[in-house]
């Protein structure tokens, strides 16, 4: 894949690009492009950010914490922190 420092240094995102393409790298590199592009137009225009942000964060503790043994990303909500007065009042 040409273009070095644009494209994923993970093996894992590497692979499922590679995966998709089965094993054609000209496939796997234009899917990721594809999908950068997409990802740049979509997610960079749809910031959603609303003033109570930090407010909501300590209250209601959660968060992505790495990957398992398959490569999926681990979510994890402390739902024994939440301090559901302090949410009623966000």
């Amino acid at each position: 894949l040409e273009g070095g420092s644009e494209f994923p240094k993970d093996d894992f995102t590497l692979l499922r690009f590679i995966r998709h393409g089965r094993g054609n790298l000209d496939v796997a590199e234009s899917a990721y492009r594809a999908m950068r592009t997409w990802r740049g137009k979509t997610i960079a225009s749809s910031e959603f950010h609303f003033s109570e942000e930090d407010a909501v964060r300590v209250a209601y503790p959660k968060g992505y914490c790495g990957h398992d043994r398959e490569g999926r990303p681990l979510y994890i909500e402390s739902l024994g922190s939440v301090d559901p007065g302090e949410l009623s009042k966000v």
